[in-house]
């Protein structure tokens, strides 16, 4: 359990980093890429395909860090991608289907609208696109909402 949530700790501090980074890199092509997923994750979790809807989830968190277009990000996460998905199929349950659809919207909604307006900047800038930090929806680590030993 325990190696578990660290596991999900390094994903989500990363696929933060890289969700970000996909509203200022992300193609046409890659993002319609992104779009298509998450309306097949809810088909599947509505007739009760556990597994599918479980590797469909993975599929997005990836597509997240390929539209990053940082390919150090993309190498270090590589190596996490089986064990994530092994890890997503050990703790879900039926139970977990409906949020991880929500999730997927959340985030595809950040990202998606995000890719049309400048990207946000961070705290010591002079400036800052308006509204909240679209990751909050992650719960990850932001740089309006970090640890005290974090510096961005």
């Amino acid at each position: 359990a325990a190696e578990a949530e660290h596991y999900f700790a390094v994903r989500e501090s990363l696929e933060a980093l890289a969700a970000e980074l996909a509203t200022r890199n992300a193609t046409p092509a890659g993002l319609r890429g992104l779009e298509r997923i998450p309306a097949r994750t809810r088909k599947a979790a509505e007739a009760g395909r556990l597994r599918e809807t479980v590797g469909l989830n993975a599929d997005f968190h990836r597509a997240i860090v390929e539209l990053s277009g940082n390919p150090l990000l993309q190498d270090m996460m590589a190596p996490l991608d089986g064990r994530l998905r092994r890890l997503f199929r050990l703790t879900s349950g039926p139970e977990s289907t409906s949020p991880m659809c929500t999730e997927q919207e959340q985030l595809l909604a950040a990202i998606a609208p995000a890719t049309r307006r400048p990207p946000p900047t961070w705290p010591g800038s002079t400036s800052r696109a308006p509204g909240p930090s679209p990751w909050k929806c992650w719960g990850a680590a932001t740089p309006d909402r970090h640890p005290s030993h974090l510096s961005w």
